[in-house]
């Protein structure tokens, strides 16, 4: 059965560079990807903080002022 599938995988491997080569193993679960590892991470953290979102996929919206810059950035504070 092994051989089969070391056969398979030549088969369909073959002429693919190296990104095309990590990708077709990442699918097939052969390695981990990166991205899926750390947003695992992230989220484990988050929930160990007691952080709950309804959507953790959604964009992040921010509080822009008028020239798109976040207000934190536009407003002059006076430090003492």
């Amino acid at each position: 059965m092994r051989q089969l599938l070391n056969v398979a995988y030549s088969i369909r491997a073959e002429g693919l560079g190296p990104d095309e080569l990590e990708q077709l193993d990442m699918e097939l679960g052969m390695t981990e990807d990166p991205a899926a590892e750390a947003k695992a991470a992230l989220r484990a953290h988050q929930e160990a903080l007691g952080l709950d979102f309804d959507d953790p996929d959604a964009p992040v919206e921010g509080a822009a002022g008028p020239d798109g810059l976040p207000r934190w950035m536009t407003e002059d504070e006076e430090l003492s």
